[in-house]
């Protein structure tokens, strides 16, 4: 079992498939009956499955629209028929305020800073861009991670300091020597707060994570499943009547 729980988020997904001891390259029958409880008020519905099909295999995908909440806690649950069950319970993290950017001038050398209040668990930074390639049809979308470029103050806030030319190099690889920034066609910062127990993923040691039960928070299984709060944040920085830094309000992508 493996997903998140954004509560800024629509639709929620979470990935359920047996533990197996090889490799399924042809579709098998599931089964099982996934269902998503909110423990403050009983409610529970079921979350309806999609079979994804991928380079090296397939999973089932569990999906449902089910108005998930920051603060509070869901319990999902995969049953099957001969009475086998595995669930996890997660918690979601308060909601906090859109974070503050900050543009550095400086031309290609110029960084970037984030400021953020109300996090007490950083999940995930990621700068997501949409872009043009050459010589391809339509629009491209690829996410880089920042995490790493994330420090906590003496506050308890966090800061997000991030060198835009790291985001270039990485784009340039994948659109070749013509590649440049008029081929950008949007900019905007993914940030994510964590609820209790969270794992810091990308600072631990890959060999005890790809361990079944290596990190787990699941009753009767394998696999982690968390509860997040996220922001979607346009890459520019804002300014209020008396030219201090504010909040950009999202803004609808330009196509």
């Amino acid at each position: 079992m493996f997903g998140y729980l954004d509560a800024s988020a629509d639709t929620q997904w979470v990935r359920i498939m047996p533990v197996r001891e090889e490799l399924f390259l042809e579709p098998r029958p599931l089964d099982f009956i996934v269902t998503m409880e909110h423990a403050e008020s009983g409610e529970s519905i079921v979350m309806q499955d999609s079979l994804f099909s991928y380079f090296q295999g397939y999973a089932w995908n569990f999906r449902s629209e089910m108005d998930i909440r920051p603060g509070q806690t869901y319990r999902i649950t995969a049953s099957h028929p001969d009475g086998r069950s595995s669930h996890t319970t997660v918690q979601l993290p308060e909601d906090f305020p859109t974070p503050i950017l900050h543009t550095i001038p400086g031309g290609s050398s110029g960084g970037v800073e984030i400021y953020t209040r109300g996090i007490e668990r950083i999940a995930d930074v990621r700068t997501i861009y949409t872009f043009e390639l050459p010589g391809a049809e339509g629009l491209h979308t690829r996410a880089f991670h920042h995490l790493k470029d994330t420090t906590r103050q003496a506050s308890g806030e966090f800061v997000i300091r991030m060198d835009p030319r790291e985001d270039t190099r990485a784009l340039q690889a994948i659109g070749g020597p013509l590649f440049d920034g008029s081929m950008i066609a949007d900019r905007r910062v993914f940030i994510a707060s964590a609820g209790p127990g969270f794992h810091p993923f990308p600072f631990l040691d890959e060999n005890v994570t790809a361990l079944p039960g290596g990190i787990s928070n699941i009753e009767n299984g394998t696999g982690y499943v968390a509860g997040i709060v996220s922001k979607t944040i346009p890459y520019e920085s804002c300014f209020d009547e008396n030219f201090q830094f504010i909040a950009c309000d999202l803004l609808p992508p330009p196509w």
